[in-house]
């Protein structure tokens, strides 16, 4: 298994919440800037993302499916028409389980668009996936008890 970096700008006073991840959250999907072989190639089902807001990592997500062109997704016309970025073919994207990390667990990490993470930061967000993905299975798991009856 990958894990991957991919850095986005989501504002400009570091708001989560106002910006590009409205779209990732609303869709879990993630889009990688322009199409490239390289990402293409490399990304695979499976793979983590960490995703940071500048150096910052705030998200992580587990790969669902291959990369494809932004426009093959099914967006709704105001995200489409959003100055927030670029609906054009040269986009690349993927669908993705996606957590948002609690603010004690962001931490910073090298600049650059999209690379590769290996050594400490690569156990340490695998890691984290781990435990928000364990902490949603645990917290999704629920049953109903219900009785029924008749009216008369």
């Amino acid at each position: 298994m990958n894990i991957w970096k991919i850095a986005t700008r989501w504002s400009d006073k570091g708001d989560p919440n106002s910006s590009i991840i409205d779209i990732f959250r609303k869709y879990n999907i993630l889009f990688a800037g322009r199409e490239q072989d390289y990402i293409k190639r490399s990304v695979k089902p499976n793979d983590i993302i960490a995703i940071s807001d500048g150096i910052t990592i705030v998200s992580i997500g587990k790969v669902l499916d291959k990369p494809k062109k932004i426009t093959d997704f099914p967006l709704d016309d105001i995200d489409i028409n959003s100055s927030r970025f670029d609906y054009e073919d040269w986009v690349i994207g993927f669908k993705v389980s996606l957590f948002d990390l609690k603010k004690e667990d962001w931490f910073n990490y090298r600049q650059g668009t999209f690379h590769g993470v290996n050594g400490k930061y690569y156990e340490k967000i695998k890691a984290l996936f781990e435990k928000y993905n364990e902490d949603y299975s645990v917290n999704a798991k629920f049953s109903i008890n219900a009785k029924t009856c008749t009216l008369k």
